[in-house]
């Protein structure tokens, strides 16, 4: 394989591993926000055998369906892009083909730039110019083979 194309499936793989691992921050953090923010009920027995019960309210409460729709907002938007690298930057470089890949890189970088993803945009532009690379280097390297032979 191209050393340019396999550079480009590295910076791929790096992206979608970071993008897994903050896809589980941000789940983990919804999580315990969501946990925090519930109402509690203590009670609380005195010495002299009364019993009192005391509600506690949370800093800042949210509805459980807002949370909900939270949850999901935070998961499916970097779980498509996980599947979109993968399956249109990730496997067509595995498979060697280049040119299938080369505007995907680019478009899911630029996107994922926007959508929260700086360091995974920037990885996937990296990957679109090394896959840039290794195409311009197979065609400079057929046009020189062509240029030899008719030089013969």
């Amino acid at each position: 394989m191209d050393p340019d194309l396999q550079s480009a499936k590295t910076f791929t793989l790096i992206a979608i591993i970071l993008q897994a691992v903050l896809l589980i921050f941000a789940l983990l953090t919804v999580s315990v926000f969501t946990i925090t923010s519930s109402q509690g009920v203590n009670i609380v027995t005195y010495p002299n055998g009364t019993t009192q019960r005391i509600v506690s309210s949370p800093i800042v409460y949210i509805n459980p369906l807002t949370m909900l729709f939270i949850l999901i907002a935070v998961s499916i938007i970097p779980l498509v892009m996980i599947f979109l690298d993968y399956f249109l930057v990730y496997k067509p470089i595995s498979k060697g083909m280049a040119e299938e890949s080369k505007t995907p890189s680019l478009v899911l970088g630029i996107i994922q730039l926007f959508t929260g993803g700086l360091i995974v945009g920037i990885l996937l532009i990296l990957a679109y110019v090394k896959i840039n690379d290794a195409i311009n280097r197979k065609k400079y390297e057929s046009l020189n083979q062509q240029n030899n032979i008719k030089n013969i």
